[in-house]
């Protein structure tokens, strides 16, 4: 019974998140550069250096971080190469749309489950499943943000496996590959070092007691020194892309520019004026409260550490709230098991409500299906110009400027040429 209850658990967890996270490839403004990107990249064989796209930009200098993403949202869009050309547009796009909704939802639901075993009959742990779920989704879509939250939730899964024993060999070479393609695919790649950074905080800390007590410290580092060399092989790692050095440069700069701290939305503080914020701080005044009235339950210093600094960074950017939501996720299922939910009203089947919620966004998001039927249907939803595009190519004029709002900017990059 226990089996089934966890199956079906997890079978509606799973529709609830594809029915949430579905998006149309073209909700993101940045989709249309991209593609261009991927196929100047397959076609000349060289990697963009400069900003060769923008009148008010020309020339500036930048490492293309999310270069292999792009090729794949490229070498899928144009599956279906003997097709009709709107079946072969709508079939690419709707495949990136499936693609881009199956992974992160498969990845959720799988996480929670591998972190909670007995999460189908725990309906706070459901709650938590489900708020975490709202909390990522704006972040989600056909965009290379969406490979960084999933590589996250990975690593710190397999980082929650790796502390508990002794590194060997294969560990380190399995992070350098894993590092080495994330830092390909998006610059994200920064958070995983940091929570690298961070499991590193407790070896330190109890080298500084032997330190303190005047203990011998070389049995105790001997034995920590594969900890401290883990890093090493994550960060060489990130070197190895077409643009070196560059790329952390590049990074570097946008994380440090004013400019673009101050206009672009995701990089915006948190706060309590939208809906998404309401839920981040619900969840980690949730969760703090947890923390505060554990049983028997205990939370390691990577785990706190990981926690407020995370929370610290998703108050600072928006962007940064998935990050922040796994590892709440992850604290929230830890200490459940120590609290008694006898006295919540009995949910024995919280798969129902998973399933009823599934039905709730299909119906919700049923035009953003629907807009799968045509080119002409998916740009109106994207609210894209493309009867303005279509009439530039109809009367083409020479060295045209144009000025246009800058969701628009990546979709014409892309459609007028």
């Amino acid at each position: 019974m226990e089996k089934r209850q966890r199956a079906m658990w997890a079978v509606g967890g799973f529709l609830f998140c594809f029915a949430l996270f579905f998006k149309l490839p073209t909700r993101d403004p940045d989709l249309g550069w991209h593609l261009e990107n991927a196929e100047k990249i397959l076609i000349s064989g060289r990697f963009s250096l400069a900003d060769s796209y923008s009148w008010t930009m020309p020339e500036h200098l930048w490492a293309d971080s999310y270069w292999l993403s792009e090729v794949v949202f490229w070498a899928i869009r144009t599956i279906e190469d003997h097709a009709p050309e709107q079946v072969r547009r709508m079939a690419g796009f709707g495949s990136l749309a499936v693609i881009f909704s199956f992974l992160p939802a498969i990845f959720l639901t799988a996480f929670f489950l591998l972190k909670s075993p007995k999460i189908s009959s725990s309906w706070i742990g459901t709650a938590a499943f489900i708020l975490v779920a709202i909390m990522i989704c704006p972040f989600l879509g056909t965009r290379a943000q969406t490979i960084t939250v999933i590589f996250f939730a990975v690593l710190y899964l397999a980082l929650g496996r790796w502390r508990r024993r002794r590194l060997k060999a294969p560990d380190f070479l399995l992070l350098f590959a894993f590092f080495l393609l994330w830092a390909n695919l998006h610059a994200g790649f920064v958070f995983g070092l940091f929570l690298l950074a961070i499991s590193l905080v407790g070896p330190l800390l109890l080298l500084l007691h032997q330190l303190i007590a005047w203990r011998p410290i070389k049995p105790v580092f001997k034995k920590m020194l594969p900890s401290f060399l883990f890093l090493l092989p994550a960060l060489l790692a990130t070197f190895l892309n077409p643009y070196g050095v560059f790329l952390w440069r590049t990074i570097l700069n946008d994380a440090s520019s004013p400019l673009i701290k101050s206009n672009i939305v995701e990089w915006l503080p948190t706060t309590l004026r939208d809906e998404l914020g309401l839920v981040f701080f619900m969840v980690l005044l949730g969760t703090a409260a947890l923390l505060l009235i554990k049983k028997k339950v205990k939370i390691d210093s990577f785990e706190l550490l990981a926690f407020f600094l995370f929370a610290f960074l998703a108050i600072a950017s928006v962007r940064n709230i998935p990050f922040f939501a796994i590892i709440a996720a992850s604290i929230i299922l830890k200490v459940i098991p120590s609290l008694s939910e006898k006295r919540f009203p009995p949910w024995p089947f919280l798969h129902l409500y998973l399933f009823l919620l599934f039905i709730l966004f299909a119906f919700y998001n049923g035009q953003e299906f629907s807009g799968l039927a045509s080119w002409e249907k998916m740009t109106k939803r994207s609210k894209l110009p493309r009867a303005a595009v279509e009439y530039l190519k109809q009367n083409p004029k020479p060295n045209l400027r144009l000025f246009n709002e800058y969701g628009w900017g990546g979709y014409l990059i892309w459609q007028s040429d």
